[in-house]
């Protein structure tokens, strides 16, 4: 890996820092914050993910054709990946996310 593709040492953003100091943290996040952080701490070994489902959604400013999903997922199989994220929705929901 380049030092480019290493994100271990990339700087904290104004927005993660102040995400990180409060519980609605995740409505300051922007996209690309949050990638960069999960980036961050696979490259500097803080994690080692097994498996990893990203969701996006992108709003038509127009509303008029509604919300775009994509996801990107390394899991083994659908069932597993349905259960990390109701996981995931449960510790969101009650407050235990990262």
């Amino acid at each position: 890996m380049s030092d480019e593709e290493n994100f271990a040492n990339y700087p904290v953003s104004i927005a993660e820092a102040k995400a990180s100091r409060t519980p609605q943290g995740a409505e300051l996040w922007k996209p690309r914050d949050a990638l960069i952080a999960a980036l961050r701490a696979i490259d500097s070994g803080e994690l080692d993910p097994n498996w990893l489902i990203i969701a996006t959604a992108t709003v038509d400013e127009s509303l008029d054709k509604g919300t775009t999903m994509h996801y990107f997922q390394c899991i083994p199989n659908t069932f597993y990946g349905i259960g990390m994220m109701q996981a995931a929705q449960l510790d969101y929901l009650n407050g235990r996310g990262a």
